[in-house]
């Protein structure tokens, strides 16, 4: 663990107190009481009426169960007072979480979810604001088992870094830390629980209920948030990141003081001054647990004022800090000629963030280029994200076969099944090289077939401990650019050894079954085989098989087919295929499956310069659902079959289900915008979704509220996670939330995966194959942490080359208009949803040239937001918008390949034109 540290002074004690376990009172208790995969729907829970029974006050603590659709609190009595002496060995009294009495409280009710968390209240209301210093391991250790420290990963908003997050270990709710103290995106930090009478009050929340019960909502004069949420960003000078740069916020107890009626009601109504489900826990941090962030940033040099000892570097991410580069790391010329290295993008590793210092310390690493190009962006993409796109070592490369051509050995046939003469294929995107996954079927008797899923047997080539699995295991992934794929093996490996190409004999690990014709299965088999593909399809080809079943294809029209099978053969494979497939599906959503599709954009390149010479929306077909059901099959059978072999160290994949606190939000959310979300299980939200399906394909509004709907459920959803079972405890917590199944693991790509390539290990070992892994859970559960981290970067990496590429194509076309939809109206700005595109971006209004303010108004649950435009003839002509209104929005590029703009176009020129079409012209 590495973890900054300091000496506590006495007086630091009061601004950060010692806390010490005092009894079996002051432990960290948290119990969730329900199924994890079920929850009341909002509507739901307004019906239900909280009591308290007389037994939930016993020995001075009280259990209370309130409406808080993230946790209860379990705190001492009211009449206990906390008092901290200014010693170490001082002990802590356990008090209220916020002195509840003082508000006429009575108790804090929940109606869904039992969730018991310690909370102490320090001598002061919140630590020293001009206190940097972390706490010591040992007073983090101690403030652990006390219940008052939590430890988590840090999340930042990218638009601004005062907002940060770290979820709550009961999983129900996030914890809002107004001042991260020097923390990076995703570092695992420390975070001291603040006193319930600071927690964050959900103001807008609250505003609605007021406008049902006829009250009125004021807001705390101190802090004077914008109303409809903030449209402004955080400072950018020199002065950010110091502590009084922190946002504010609306405290619980500044908020109850000038809010007395509807304080009255809600007590009424639940018997406390606010129920927890308005509420969100604060905390602040105090150390950092372990350094995520790669702390590698992309920027640009700026001349430092009055001091030639230090060049300014300005990182392109806002959450990062400006560093101070020594001036003999710079270019020789820079302080003579700054202008000249302007517009060039450096690299620089952070090195010191000392403390009540506003900028970072740190050494200029390389020159990486223009940001205008699109390699030195990608370079830049990679260096952030901690992407390992050097060579393999000479090492990692003896670790190869060295013969040529690599032959399977002999004794790999006694020991295998062979399915050489069998009718295999695979099915993938055109342009795939790593063939992982292979398909085949044939039937065995009335209405039964033997189906198999024949995955490459990786783990064959890479012997465990070796230099070749340390790589592998070190990169995780394989990560995949627009251009480019940076792989997890070496390329012998990947494209050629373990890669499924047609008509040669590969290794396979298969997972074969009795299925019939309605995809029932009825017995399935696990094994090493041998395989040898009879043909290379792309999804394109299986789509026209599906969609033109009748039609007689040409040799030339498809790819070469051997082994003696013929076009009809596969064709008639794949529509049997595709048939299951769409029954196991179909059972699979009225399971409960949960799938939040986004728009996703592929690109034409240029084969000689890779740039972009179009771009498409990638449409997923009933092709890519096929091939996708057999996967998850194949996943969901081997990961039962290893959970039962090893119950402490398979390597599973979990999906927690959203935190209740989001889920409420997306209730309030739709609700304002007049949507009906469901948001009980993931089944419920499912059939939400598909209420607002698009009858007419070609609607504009209809597509338009879908977007805004699939960005909002987005949300709240957690990201899924590779774990050790021994790890875990509670097998409900192995479930996996989206596909609505108990376990599930990654078994189908060990090419590009390294789970998959533990798992296959696990699956060998439980057939006899081989011994078990040498690691032990501890071990295993690192690595499996190690490649949640990997994959989360990689995910980022390509996210990020999508968009890159989506400005290099715009910068090759200048700008674009596209039709947009409007899903937020703020004060002073509004979010908007590119139809077509699916960017979801935020348009301020102070970027428009308006003539005069723009006014704001928000009746009932629709805001407003009027703009008054200039005309030509000198008039004001005024442009009132709201929710689902359909606006013109111009899409321009910038020379920085990271940015694009979006301008809300004046509605004299919106009328004059229309929508665009994807660009597609190769002669750009």
């Amino acid at each position: 663990m590495i973890l900054k540290e300091f000496t506590m002074e006495p007086e630091n004690y009061l601004a950060f107190p010692h806390l010490v376990k005092d009894d079996a009172k002051s432990q960290d208790q948290i119990q969730s009481t329900t199924s994890p995969s079920k929850r009341k729907s909002r509507s739901a829970r307004k019906k239900a009426k909280p009591t308290v029974g007389a037994g939930d006050q016993q020995n001075g603590v009280v259990e209370q169960h309130g409406d808080s659709s993230a946790q209860a609190l379990r705190v001492g009595s009211d009449t206990e007072k906390s008092k901290l002496a200014g010693s170490p060995g001082s002990k802590v009294t356990p008090k209220p979480h916020g002195d509840t009495s003082q508000h006429g409280a009575r108790g804090i009710r929940q109606q869904t979810k039992s969730v018991t968390v310690n909370h102490l209240e320090p001598a002061v209301e919140e630590p020293d604001r001009d206190s940097f210093r972390y706490w010591s391991q040992k007073h983090v250790e101690e403030g652990v088992a006390a219940g008052t420290v939590v430890q988590g990963p840090i999340r930042i908003n990218p638009k601004d870094y005062r907002q940060c997050f770290v979820p709550h270990p009961s999983g129900r709710i996030d914890i809002y830390v107004p001042w991260r103290n020097r923390a990076m995106n995703g570092d695992i930090v420390s975070v001291y629980l603040m006193s319930r009478n600071l927690s964050k009050v959900d103001v807008n929340s609250l505003e609605q209920y007021a406008k049902l019960n006829n009250l009125t909502v004021n807001r705390p004069s101190s802090h004077n948030p914008q109303r409809g949420g903030t449209a402004s960003s955080p400072k950018s000078a020199d002065t950010s990141f110091t502590v009084q740069d922190r946002l504010e916020y609306t405290r619980l107890g500044e908020f109850v003081a000038v809010n007395p009626e509807l304080i009255s009601s809600l007590e009424e109504e639940f018997s406390v001054d606010i129920p927890d489900k308005y509420l969100q826990p604060v905390g602040t941090v105090v150390s950092i647990a372990e350094e995520k962030n790669t702390r590698i940033v992309s920027g640009n040099l700026q001349p430092r004022t009055n001091n030639n000892q230090f060049a300014l570097l300005v990182p392109r991410d806002s959450r990062v800090p400006r560093i101070d580069i020594p001036i003999s790391q710079c270019p020789k010329d820079f302080l003579k000629r700054p202008q000249d290295f302007s517009k060039v993008l450096f690299a620089a590793q952070i090195t010191q963030w000392r403390e009540n210092v506003a900028r970072a310390n740190g050494n200029l690493l390389r020159v990486i280029g223009s940001p205008s190009e699109i390699e030195p962006v990608t370079e830049a993409i990679f260096m952030e994200h901690g992407i390992d796109y050097d060579s393999f070592s000479p090492e990692v490369e003896g670790c190869l076969p060295t013969q040529s051509p690599w032959v399977i050995p002999a004794e790999e046939y006694r020991t295998r099944r062979d399915f050489t003469k069998e009718c295999v294929f695979t099915i993938d995107p055109a342009t795939a090289r790593d063939l992982d996954d292979a398909l085949s079927v044939k039937a065995i008797g009335e209405d039964t077939y033997e189906v198999g899923v024949h995955i490459a047997d990786v783990s064959y080539f890479i012997q465990e401990g070796s230099a070749l699995d340390r790589a592998a295991a070190s990169r995780a992934t394989s990560v995949y650019m627009v251009q480019k794929v940076v792989p997890m093996l070496p390329r012998l490996l990947c494209e050629q050894l373990c890669s499924l190409n047609p008509d040669v004999e590969r290794l396979a690990f298969s997972v074969v079954w009795h299925i019939d014709s309605e995809g029932n299965v009825t017995n399935e088999w696990f094994g090493r085989t041998i395989i040898k593909s009879c043909a290379k399809l792309s999804y394109q080809h299986a789509q026209g098989f599906i969609e033109n079943p009748e039609r007689v294809w040409k040799e030339d029209e498809l790819p070469p087919i051997s082994e003696g099978f013929s076009i009809d053969d596969i064709k008639e494979k794949v529509l049997l295929l595709d048939k299951m497939a769409k029954c196991m599906r179909k059972r699979r959503f009225d399971g409960g499956a949960l799938r939040l599709q986004q728009i996703k954009l592929s690109y034409i390149l240029n084969p000689d310069t890779f740039y972009p010479t179009g771009y498409y929306v990638y449409q997923i077909k009933d092709s890519n659902k096929l091939v996708e059901e057999f996967m998850l099959l194949a996943n969901m059978a081997v990961a039962r079959k290893i959970y039962r072999a090893f119950p402490d160290s398979a390597v599973l994949r979990r999906h927690p289900e959203p935190q209740d606190k989001m889920l409420s939000d997306l209730e309030l959310a739709c609700e304002g915008m007049g949507l009906h979300i469901d948001t009980s299980s993931s089944q419920s939200i499912q059939e939400s979704i598909m209420q607002y399906m698009p009858a007419d394909t070609d609607s504009v509004e209809s597509n338009g509220k879908l977007q805004i709907l699939m960005q909002l459920c987005t949300k709240p959803m957690q990201k899924a996670l590779y774990f050790c079972t021994g790890s875990l405890k509670d097998e409900a917590l192995f479930r996996h939330y989206a596909l609505s199944v108990p376990f599930y693991t990654h078994f189908t790509s060990p090419i590009r995966r390294y789970p998959d390539v533990m798992v296959h290990r696990l699956l060998a070992a439980s057939l006899g194959y081989v011994e078990p892994p040498r690691a032990d859970n501890k071990q295993i559960e690192a690595q499996a942490r190690h490649c949640n981290d990997k994959k989360d970067n990689a995910k980022k990496a390509g996210d990020l080359s999508v968009e890159v590429f989506f400005v290099a194509a715009l910068k090759a076309r200048g700008s674009i208009t596209e039709r947009a939809m409007v899903m937020g109206v703020l004060s002073q700005a509004i979010d908007i949803v590119c139809i077509e595109l699916g960017f979801k971006k935020r348009i301020y209004t102070n970027s428009l040239k308006l003539k005069g303010m723009p006014v704001f108004k928000h009746e009932g649950t629709n805001p407003t937001l009027t703009l008054a435009w200039p005309t030509d003839d000198g008039q004001v002509t005024h442009q009132t918008i709201k929710l689902f209104d359909i606006v013109t929005c111009q899409l321009r590029a910038e020379d920085d390949l990271f940015k694009f703009q979006v301008v809300l176009m004046h509605p004299s020129e919106a009328a004059c034109l229309s929508s665009s079409t994807p660009c597609m012209d190769p002669s750009l």
